[in-house]
């Protein structure tokens, strides 16, 4: 308990959230995760900030510094939530757009690549294909995703675009 009072903490929905009530899981942080996807500026200070989220659940880039040092967008992995068009798809590529040439790192459970035990548990519903669609995108500069679900470290690139995976 004392660990949250003086650390930041940012959290990531994952498949052990699966099944649990998403009021609880957004309840339990200090700011809203509203559907479990959201975004943060890094700032010359080091200080992290999150974008703020209008009445209609989109990302209210209006109080954006000029001065953001890199981006953080924190994903939801669950396949459902990112096919195209879905609500955080759109979110996503919007977000993206919106920061152009400013380093971006994406965070998300479950990792796009690894050579663990899970990396095939998902077979075609693996987000990787489309997240990499997205990222791979003209006017994007995505330039890490960090990740978790595979109980091991590991740390690669794919095509240029650095991996993290934090077991």
């Amino acid at each position: 308990r004392h660990l949250r009072q003086v650390t930041d903490f940012y959290p990531v929905i994952g498949n052990h959230e699966k099944g649990v009530d998403p009021g609880w899981y957004i309840d339990h942080w200090e700011f809203s995760v509203g559907q479990g996807y959201y975004s943060l500026d890094l700032l010359p200070s080091g200080e992290l900030v999150r974008v703020p989220i209008d009445s209609s659940g989109a990302s209210d880039y209006s109080e954006i510094s000029n001065d953001v040092v890199a981006h953080v967008a924190v994903l939801h992995s669950n396949p459902t939530y990112l096919v195209p068009g879905s609500p955080q798809h759109v979110w996503l590529v919007n977000d993206l757009a919106q920061y152009g040439s400013t380093p971006t790192i994406l965070v998300f459970h479950i990792p796009l690549y690894c050579a663990g035990v899970h990396h095939d548990e998902m077979g075609d519903q693996h987000p990787a294909g489309v997240l990499y669609d997205v990222v791979a995108g003209e006017n994007t500069n995505v330039v890490a995703c960090v990740s978790g679900h595979d109980h091991a470290y590991e740390r690669f690139s794919v095509d240029g675009l650095d991996q993290v995976v934090t077991g």
